[in-house]
């Protein structure tokens, strides 16, 4: 059984073709607005009344009548309009079978348009007993319904369908004194059902994150560690077979940074071999493992074991944005060890990096000498370290 809505199309064709028709005849005084007569008895005999006035005023009024049948349209009275809807042919325009997501509000709808669109026609009938009257007849549709262009939906909203002017004819009833000319029109390409609905149901996301790896994100390569949530700025489109369905973009540094949290990151104050502020990760320095003031910066130098210097600034769970300026590297590798990255992250390329992590546990921002890359020589500065708040 199908669960896609029935469609509203000739519907709306019929009374969006009535309501620009039905304007024009109260514009030009030939039709009472019947927007202005509640549905009651008193209102349709003040209906009656006002259509009298019309006629004692030009000589006749004019009556719009919609598609129906002959019993609901009355007595056959003199001029009137009269709307009779034909039939859908196909038209020249395929559906995308892609799947589109409609906002429900709560919850999204996955849909697929039908295959194709159709034509709708449709005929208007101008039924008159003098010239005079077939005159301003011809006159008030021309104004009402184009030859060629687009008719307002008649619920006020801002759709519009093209409808265009194909041929004419005419059934007079000579022996009554009726003239009656039929004008044919095309509505082109619109659709005679509704969109059928894939999924009724789609759970909208709240909340998404993105988990970079660290040697991809900085350096273009696939690496072995991820580092923290990156912010993302997106609009949800549902979820279809397990899968998100997402657009968006990437924002780096969004977020508000606290104050500097390294002393002495820029290497600027030295005492006795070490600068102030960081300690020693190989104990002391010596001929074959050392740091010295680079002038400025810190020259890192090992080609056996390590060397390194740190400073323990991070708390368990907190947010933290590095950076610091690989500023050259004559041999080796820099190692850099945080305690949200479970392997050290090695950079042999000069340049300024940074990185943003979650705290795995309280402890140290460790800058050291690779073991498996000696010997090392390199120079490090600007070294920043501030707590995403």
């Amino acid at each position: 059984m199908s669960t896609t809505i029935l469609s509203t199309t000739q519907e709306t064709i019929e009374r969006s073709i009535f309501e620009v028709i039905r304007k024009e005849l109260v514009d030009k005084g030939y039709l009472p607005d019947i927007t202005l007569f509640p549905d009651t008895e008193v209102g349709f005999a003040n209906y009656n009344n006002a259509i009298l006035s019309i006629i004692a005023i030009k000589g006749f009024a004019i009556e719009l009548f919609n598609e129906g049948s002959n019993i609901a349209k009355g007595v056959k009275k003199i001029p009137r309009i009269v709307i009779n809807t034909g039939n859908f042919l196909p038209g020249a325009l395929g559906g995308d079978p892609q799947k589109y997501f409609s906002n429900q509000g709560l919850s999204y709808q996955a849909l697929v348009t039908p295959p194709q669109t159709v034509d709708f026609f449709l005929n208007i009938h101008l039924v008159s007993n003098t010239v005079e009257q077939e005159r301003i007849l011809n006159s008030l549709i021309a104004l009402a319904v184009q030859r060629r262009g687009y008719i307002p939906f008649y619920d006020g909203s801002d759709d519009t369908f093209f409808c265009r002017y194909l041929n004419f004819f005419h059934i007079d009833d000579l022996d009554a004194g009726i003239i009656e000319k039929v004008y044919a029109y095309q509505i082109s390409d619109c659709w005679d059902r509704e969109d059928k609905v894939i999924d009724s149901f789609i759970a909208k996301m709240t909340e998404i994150t993105l988990h970079p790896n660290v040697m991809k994100h900085f350096e273009g390569t696939w690496g072995e560690t991820e580092v923290n949530d990156l912010i993302v700025r997106y609009t949800p489109k549902g979820l279809i077979g397990g899968k998100a369905i997402v657009s968006g973009t990437l924002v780096e540094h969004t977020y508000i940074l606290g104050p500097e949290l390294f002393i002495n990151g820029n290497f600027a104050l030295w005492t006795d071999g070490v600068p102030d502020g960081w300690d020693l990760n190989h104990g002391s320095n010596g001929p074959s493992r050392y740091v010295e003031n680079a002038l400025p910066g810190c020259h890192f130098y090992s080609s056996s074991s390590q060397a390194g210097i740190n400073q323990e600034v991070c708390i368990t769970g907190h947010s933290y944005h590095l950076s610091f300026n690989l500023f050259s590297l004559a041999s080796g590798k820099l190692e850099l060890d945080i305690p949200g990255i479970p392997w050290g992250v090695n950079y042999d390329v000069p340049g300024i990096y940074t990185i943003d992590f979650i705290a795995a546990f309280d402890g140290s921002v460790t800058f050291t000498t690779s073991m498996a890359d000696n010997p090392n020589s390199f120079v490090l500065r600007d070294c920043s370290l501030k707590e995403i708040l």
